[in-house]
């Protein structure tokens, strides 16, 4: 049926509010491809309930000196410590969870608490399953733990867990109908942390051969000295907030690809979907600082993306929803199926009604349409 063509300044039409509990439709649509500015008449029916994503919430202590560094995402040390954390968990849960499992990442580090490792750093994380449509493949939270404690009881890894103070803190539920914790601090995907750790290690490198090179070896030391200081003291951290979005693309073919980041697979769809969304977030919220994928999982193809806001008050799951379903109705790269947005675990759901935003769709259309114009340049 084609659509009704209308002529809106706001995303009014597009927007819709998120009920207090989730509805299962019964049928599904075939799929179409959307006008650049629709105005949909009818609200298609899904077969079966879409689930959100479980995310595990675990702590643990590290044999890792803590530093004050620790605290800025942005730091060298940071980006080193969590680029090995999530490379050893990574493996650990795909080695025992499989295709269940999706990726991990990082909340947050900080000092322990533990007056016995006063010094050490605890790192706050979460393990995130794919979704499905049948609890009975998501592991409870204690068998999570579990796996954890025997990993790193029995081999050595990169970082050096102390099993004892594995704990479980948070696990939203599948298909619950409560709002689920905010995943409110530092989140990263591992393909983005392993390039920044790469990037480390080599200036790292190309800092030990400049070393090398100068004759003046003190002269050198006492400039590096006054140059980190100088950095250091320009160096503001500013407070983030990230949010785990979660959506499928329906219809579209995933390949095996899609699981390995370095792979041009990956990386072109990455860049496709940052692209795409990027200007229509930077529309909506203006503390928006950055999105990221973080990973793709089967199902047509599922989409894992970290969205980061310059402050420690994000928009909520639903102002975020709204952004992305009404996205859906200009994109034409890829689509976006509105009854599988999640944020933070929780699925997104809407009904008709007129509620306004601050984001046009004339705006929206036309910065969807100079990315596709830069993207197709490059």
């Amino acid at each position: 049926m084609a659509p009704t063509t209308m002529a809106p300044t706001t995303m009014a039409a597009l927007i819709t509010t998120a009920p207090t509990t989730t509805a299962a439709p019964t049928t599904t649509p075939a799929p179409t491809t959307p006008a650049m500015i629709p105005a949909p008449t009818t609200t298609p029916a899904l077969t079966a309930t879409i689930e959100a994503p479980t995310v595990v919430i675990l702590s643990t202590d590290i044999d890792e000196p803590y530093l004050e560094e620790l605290n800025n995402t942005s730091s060298t040390q940071y980006i080193d410590l969590e680029a090995r954390f999530i490379d050893v968990c990574n493996g650990i849960f795909s080695a025992k969870y499989g295709n269940s499992f999706n990726v991990c990442y990082v909340i947050e580090f900080s000092e322990s608490s533990n007056t016995s490792r006063a010094g050490q750093t605890n790192a706050k994380f979460g393990v995130v399953f794919a979704q499905t449509n049948s609890t009975q493949e998501i592991p409870k939270a204690a068998d999570v733990a579990k796996t954890l404690i025997d990993a790193v009881s029995n081999s050595t890894f990169n970082v050096t867990f102390v099993a004892a103070s594995v704990t479980v803190l948070q696990t939203t539920v599948l298909n619950s109908t409560t709002t689920s914790p905010n995943i409110a601090a530092t989140t990263a995907a591992s393909a983005a942390t392993t390039a920044a750790s790469a990037a480390t290690t080599a200036a790292s490198a190309a800092t030990t051969a400049a070393s090398a090179a100068t004759t003046d070896a003190s002269a050198a030391t006492t400039a590096a000295s006054a140059a980190t200081t100088a950095a250091s003291a320009a160096t503001t951290v500013t407070p983030t907030t990230r949010l785990l979005v979660t959506f499928r693309s329906q219809g579209e073919t995933f390949t095996s690809d899609l699981l390995v980041p370095s792979s041009a697979t990956f990386q072109n769809r990455s860049a496709l979907i940052e692209s795409t969304l990027k200007p229509l977030l930077k529309e909506a919220f203006p503390s928006f600082h950055n999105i990221s994928v973080i990973s793709f999982s089967e199902g047509s193809i599922i989409q894992n993306v970290v969205i980061e806001f310059l402050s420690t008050s994000a928009p909520n799951g639903t102002e975020i929803g709204k952004v992305f379903a009404a996205a859906s109705c200009i994109i034409r790269t890829f689509n976006i199926d509105t009854f599988s947005i999640s944020v933070d675990g929780t699925l997104f759901t809407q009904v008709s009604s007129g509620v306004s935003h601050n984001i046009s769709l004339i705006t929206a259309s036309f910065l969807v349409l100079m990315s596709w114009i830069l993207s197709s340049q490059q």
